[in-house]
């Protein structure tokens, strides 16, 4: 067998087996690399066939040869159901009746590179100018016209119309092409898009639905307006279109263009399990990667047989829901029951995986496990493999699309929890663009971080790393984002400055480098008093049930344990006394509060302490020395801790570290945000965000916006016309025009994944890999031009990490797929 890729044809190829793959997959079909098993039989009839490669040029594949076309941004092999070309010499323009041409001739190369395209030049009549063929058409059978072309150099502005005239559509039908951006409008009731391919050439295309069996003139004609309507004109004589091929067929879709008028068949990919060297044991497992084309039912993609439908197993896309099951077939019954019959969405990514084990066979798709509704024996003495192809004495086939891969494992048992992972999309299979990854640390270009203020957030190492006001604050979970604050702990980072009141203590320089990785660190050390040695930030005047938190990095020298308290606000201190060795809290202060404990590098501890106010007055941040668990206690003027600052902030929780000097520092509120047009993203008419991150607090019934679409310059303040996602209480709420829409229960704080599906009437979420239980009717909020990650001035309070962003501009995603995407 022969395997035709771009740039050549190869021979069949040998089974990859995954080297140290831990699921023992033998890979017999990835389009990606070409790979087709030598086992293979690939089989059609008709002409050649021509699909577009990467870069945008057509190859030619023979009967024998198996299809392989670039779609959406990747490689599959491509299967249909049986269609007719009905377009006779569709690669000669100069054989077909002309109106209003001074000629037609042989011109550029066409996006093949190998084959010259035809000049179609207007003459300088009034009315017409257009070639045409008369097929004969089907009623009530969609029908597409493609047309591949391009401007030519030195002519005026000529449009690319298309005709489908009354005999057979009732009335005439157009469908305009602007071949300068691949722009299309059209007549109602028909659809006109339009694919780009090299060297400026377009396929457009024009599907339409005769009202009568009957041949009927079909048109190529040049236009000097853009508009779905008759185009008479007095040409110059000179301009015009190229024209490379011309195909109509009775596919209500774009199927691969063909080099001649014929019927071609439905495909056949075949192979021998034994040819394969992948003879099946007693338990087996199949996956099969692919996209849909169309919605017709039952079609199916893969199979396994003894040569006749009563002893097989298929793979059948279905769109499912929690409730609607993948389907998988055995002998003719149901096994893995599909409650749903409905065909998987047009253009669906799905990754099907089939574990075929007796009366415990299990199936996945897009990461979620199929209902196991029925137990049965399996299949006996299975001894052949195809893709798509008419199955053994089944219900015929029709699957039009992609297989992108195809896998088994012939013999190793796999469990539910890896048939499911091993069905899993990922983001690049959606055709999503990455804004954020704190995994990677990317950020997409165009995204513009703003603080206005230095912050220090710990690594995955312990260390302490500045980011400046301009910088992206990357930690240890994503990137760190906050409402605004204001840390009142004066000379942060010089505990012996004056403003920082000693208590039978006192603060000396020492030769040690602080955490934060500039400047020296500080030993507090006690007196020989039988007291509390201790050492506090600057007094302010506290409000009265304000949240209030402090911060300190300490590490242990003669002295291991510290006590961490507030001051004042009308109340005795209260607070813990910490281990600094085990980080354990072996004590408390007063009434108690509890802290956090964050081991970093090189011995250093950040402490930190959260509290309401209990009153108004006078207030601070304590750090105590402490022994024994005590914080009264003798010393000798030696013993003590290294203390390299403290912040003291008007947050209910702990905030990065900043570094106030002589006075308080007010750090803004953090976002990023962009215009989708200087990240290089265009939304379509549907579109959908992703987002995973991690509350760490959130105001009681506020909202802590994740991400928003908005309109507007980016980083602005209106958000009445656009929508944001965002953590509630207990909900994923999307809200739109001002109105809140309660989508999903997904927790106050914590992870979460959560996906949106921007569409007309028909809004849908997912979070944590539950649909929200309806979709929300009306329409997209318009005009939306910009992204904002994280609060703006108008949001609720809240911190969180954002651990990624990501948009789907335009291709949507099922029910399905939300599901699936917004699985932790």
């Amino acid at each position: 067998m022969t395997l035709r890729v771009a740039g050549g044809p190869v021979r069949g190829r040998r089974i990859r087996r995954g080297i140290g793959d831990p699921y023992g997959r033998v890979f017999l079909a990835d389009a990606a690399t070409g790979l087709l098993a030598s086992g293979f039989t690939y089989t059609r009839s008709g002409p050649d066939l021509w699909c577009p490669q990467a870069d945008g040029s057509m190859s030619s594949f023979a009967a024998n040869v198996i299809p392989r076309e670039w779609a959406n941004g990747r490689w599959g092999f491509r299967f249909d159901p049986s269609f007719t070309q009905l377009w006779p010499d569709p690669r000669d323009m100069s054989l077909r009746s002309k109106v209003g041409f001074n000629n037609v001739v042989p011109s550029a190369l066409g996006p093949d590179r190998l084959t010259q395209s035809w000049s179609l030049t207007e003459d300088t009549s009034a009315g017409a100018h257009n070639l045409s063929t008369n097929p004969a058409y089907t009623a009530s059978v969609a029908h597409t016209v493609s047309v591949v072309a391009k401007e030519r150099a030195g002519s005026a502005k000529r449009y690319l119309l298309l005709v489908q005239t009354s005999t057979g559509f009732g009335t005439n039908l157009f469908a305009c092409f602007d071949l300068a951006n691949g722009a299309s409008v059209a007549s109602a009731g028909v659809i006109a898009n339009t694919e780009p391919l090299a060297d400026g050439y377009w396929r457009c295309n024009m599907v339409s639905t005769p009202t009568s069996t009957v041949t009927s003139n079909t048109q190529v004609r040049l236009s000097n307006t853009f508009a779905a309507a008759t185009a008479n004109y007095t040409g110059d004589g000179a301009s015009g279109l190229d024209v490379w091929l011309t195909n109509v067929t009775n596919a209500g879709y774009s199927v691969p263009l063909a080099a001649g008028a014929a019927t071609i068949g439905a495909a056949n990919c075949t192979a021998l399990l034994s040819s394969l060297g992948t003879p099946l044991g007693s338990e087996y497992t199949a996956g099969v990667d692919y996209t849909t084309l169309t919605t017709a039912a039952d079609k199916v993609v893969m199979g396994l047989s003894s040569g006749a439908f009563a002893n097989s197993i298929y793979v059948i896309p279905r769109n499912f829901s929690a409730a609607q099951s993948f389907s998988m077939l055995s002998g003719g019954t149901p096994q893995l029951e599909g409650m749903s019959t409905n065909a998987a969405g047009v253009g669906e990514r799905q990754r099907a995986v089939l574990r075929a084990k007796a009366n415990d066979s299990r199936a996945a798709v897009n990461g979620i496990l199929a209902p196991q509704d029925a137990a049965c024996a399996l299949p006996v003495g299975l001894t052949n493999i195809r893709l798509a192809g008419a199955p053994w004495g089944g219900p015929a086939n029709d699957f039009s699309g992609h297989v992108h891969g195809l896998w088994l494992v012939p013999s190793k048992p796999l469990t539910d929890t890896q048939v499911q992972d091993l069905s899993r999309l990922s983001l690049a299979d959606v055709g999503a663009v990455s804004l954020l990854e704190s995994r990677t640390r990317y950020m997409r270009p165009g995204l513009a971080f703003n603080r206005a203020a230095e912050v220090y957030e710990p690594q995955a190492d312990g260390s302490m790393v500045a980011y400046s006001g301009s910088q992206v604050p990357w930690g240890t979970t994503g990137v760190r984002l906050d409402p605004g604050w204001v840390n009142y702990a004066t000379n942060s980072t010089n505990p012996a400055a004056v403003d920082w009141i000693k208590n039978q203590a006192a603060v000396v320089a020492v030769a040690a480098p602080s955490p934060l990785g500039v400047g020296a660190a500080y030993k507090l050390v006690g007196n020989a008093t039988l007291t509390g040695h201790a050492v506090q930030t600057a007094v302010i005047s506290a409000t009265s049930g304000q949240a209030y938190s402090a911060v300190w990095l300490v590490k242990p020298a003669e002295l291991t344990q510290i006590g961490v308290a507030f001051t004042g606000a009308g109340a005795v201190d209260r607070g813990a006394i910490v281990d600094l060795s085990t980080r354990a809290i072996v004590g408390q202060i007063g009434p108690g509060l509890t802290p956090v404990v964050t081991a970093l590098a090189d011995g250093w501890v950040m402490v930190s302490l959260s509290e309401t106010a209990p009153g108004a007055g006078g207030y601070s941040a304590r750090l105590y020395l402490a022994k024994g668990a005590a914080t009264a206690f003798v010393s000798d003027g030696v013993e003590g801790v290294l203390l390299a600052g403290a912040n003291h902030t008007n947050t209910a929780y702990p905030v990065p570290f900043t570094v106030a000097q002589g006075s308080a520092v007010t750090v803004p509120n953090f976002s990023l945000s962009a215009l989708l047009s200087d990240m290089g993203i265009t939304l379509g008419a549907e579109y959908a965000i992703g987002m995973e991150y991690e509350v760490i607090y959130r105001v009681p019934n506020q909202y802590p916006p994740v991400a928003q679409l908005r309109v507007g310059a980016a980083g602005g303040s209106n958000v009445s016309t656009g929508f944001f996602v965002h953590p509630n209480g207990s909900q994923f709420a999307l809200v739109r025009n001002t109105t809140d829409i309660y989508l999903q229960q997904s927790g106050g704080t914590g992870a979460a994944k959560s996906v949106l599906r921007v569409r007309d009437a028909a809004f849908r979420a997912a979070s944590n890999g539950v649909l929200a239980t309806a979709g929300t009717a009306g329409t997209q909020p318009p005009g939306i031009t910009a992204v904002q990650i994280g609060r703006d001035g108008t949001g609720g309070a809240g911190s969180m990490f954002i651990k990624s962003v990501w948009i789907v501009p335009t291709s949507g995603l099922s029910d399905a797929q939300l599901q699936a995407l917004s699985t932790l």
